[in-house]
C-alpha cells in the first residue's frame, strides 16, 4: 500500500492529522480521508488476527538488540539493524531516496523493528514533534520456517 500510494511518512502525517478535533471538541473528529480507511482495514484483515504472534516475535527481536547494546554498545547493535546504515559518530547514515544523513547529537534515536519491510531498506521518520526524536524502522525477517499461526474466521 505504501508503494502504490504515498510514501510512508506521508502516509503517517495523514493518518496522524485525521482526527484532529474540530472547533475544540475533542469527541468530534472531520470525515476520515480514504487513506485513513484503508490502513484501518488492513489492519483488520492482516494484522488484528497475528497481533500477539507479532508482538512475540517483534519484543523477541528488541530483546536481542537491547543485548548486542549493553554488550557492543550503540555502535554494535547499529550494525546489527541493516547493511546499508553506516555510523560515524555523530552521523547515522541511512539510505533514503534523498540520501539524507541524520545527526543524532544528544536527541537519541528510536529503533523500531517492522515485519513489513522484509526485503526493503529501513525508513527514517522523524523526529517527532512532541520530542524531537526521530525514528528508524528497520526491517527483521523471521527465521527460515518461521510461521504465523493459522487465522481463525
Amino acid at each position: 500500500m505504501a508503494r502504490t500510494i504515498r510514501p510512508f511518512p506521508d502516509m503517517d502525517q495523514i493518518v496522524q492529522r485525521a482526527c484532529s478535533p474540530l472547533g475544540g471538541d475533542a469527541d468530534r473528529c472531520g470525515p476520515e480521508p480514504q487513506l485513513v480507511r484503508d490502513v484501518r482495514e488492513f489492519h483488520r484483515i492482516a494484522v488484528a488476527p497475528y497481533r500477539e504472534h507479532i508482538d512475540r516475535f517483534l519484543e523477541a527481536d528488541r530483546a536481542t538488540r537491547r543485548d548486542i547494546a549493553l554488550t557492543h554498545g550503540p555502535e554494535g547493535l547499529l550494525s546489527t539493524l541493516h547493511p546499508s546504515i553506516r555510523w560515524s559518530f555523530p552521523v547515522l547514515e541511512v539510505p533514503t531516496p534523498h540520501d539524507e544523513d541524520l545527526e543524532l547529537d544528544t536527541r537519541g534515536l528510536l529503533l523500531s523493528p517492522s515485519l513489513f519491510l522484509t526485503s526493503r531498506s529501513p525508513r527514517v521518520l522523524g523526529p517527532s514533534p512532541d520530542d524531537g526524536i526521530p525514528t528508524l524502522f528497520y526491517p527483521v525477517t523471521p527465521e527460515r520456517g518461521w510461521r504465523m499461526p493459522a487465522r481463525t474466521p
